[in-house]
């Protein structure tokens, strides 16, 4: 008899031991599974910033082409907003040629003509 009380406490210990292994053993399960669950979203992450990458790659890209394309369009503007001030440039620089061109003409003829009496 001493032997089944003997077996039968064993057998309460070792019910005992299943039935807190069995709760371990949900445990980490429940673990697993928030485990995967976290892994999976760290991928789905991980491949939206890949995409979100190669979309910051490509708008660099079309920004360079538009800062490009804008100073480029400045230079014309530019170029077309300078040209009557170089053409009013070049007038004045005829007019002043002509002007200078009288000026000296002037002060020659009367340079000969006070001269030619003086030596006559």
């Amino acid at each position: 008899m001493a032997d089944c009380a003997e077996m039968r406490e064993r057998m309460g210990i070792v019910e005992t031991n299943l039935k807190h292994n069995n709760e371990r053993l949900e445990r980490v399960e429940k673990n697993t599974e928030a485990i995967y669950q976290l892994a999976t979203s760290v991928e789905v992450v991980a491949n939206e910033m890949k995409n979100t990458t190669k979309r910051l790659d490509s708008m660099d890209k079309k920004i360079g082409e538009v800062t490009n394309g804008q100073k480029e369009l400045s230079k014309k503007v530019d170029e077309v907003s300078l040209a009557p001030i170089r053409e009013d440039a070049a007038k004045w620089k005829k007019v002043v040629g002509a002007v200078l061109g009288a000026l000296g003409s002037a002060v020659i003829g009367y340079l000969i003509a006070t001269i030619i009496p003086v030596l006559g």
